[in-house]
């Protein structure tokens, strides 16, 4: 059962801290221009806004990938040319095509 679902993610946040792993990530900053392309795909790939918000702040900052378990985004992603990395093979797949280019 996933942990969510079991209630257990406290529990799994006591034993593994995210915030080292969390403290090495880029914040982007927000940006009025992403709300009206977040309607957008909302409404052109019947996305729910937080899936909207993702792919639009994705496009926005010329992020080419996108590392997600959702196959909401599957679709999506295809459509607006970015790549969906749903595994971590395929993650590292894409990550060998970015140092060999």
């Amino acid at each position: 059962m996933p942990i969510k679902e079991s209630g257990k993610v406290e529990t799994v946040l006591l034993v593994k801290n995210p915030l080292p792993f969390l403290e090495l990530l880029e914040w982007l900053p927000d940006s009025p221009e992403i709300l009206p392309l977040t309607v957008h795909f909302m409404k052109k790939h019947n996305l729910l806004p937080n899936d909207a918000i993702i792919l639009s702040t994705c496009k926005k900052y010329g992020i080419s990938a996108l590392a997600s378990h959702d196959t909401d985004f599957s679709r999506p992603c295809q459509a607006e040319d970015t790549h969906l990395l749903s595994t971590v093979e395929e993650f590292t797949r894409y990550k060998a095509n970015l140092s060999s280019s």
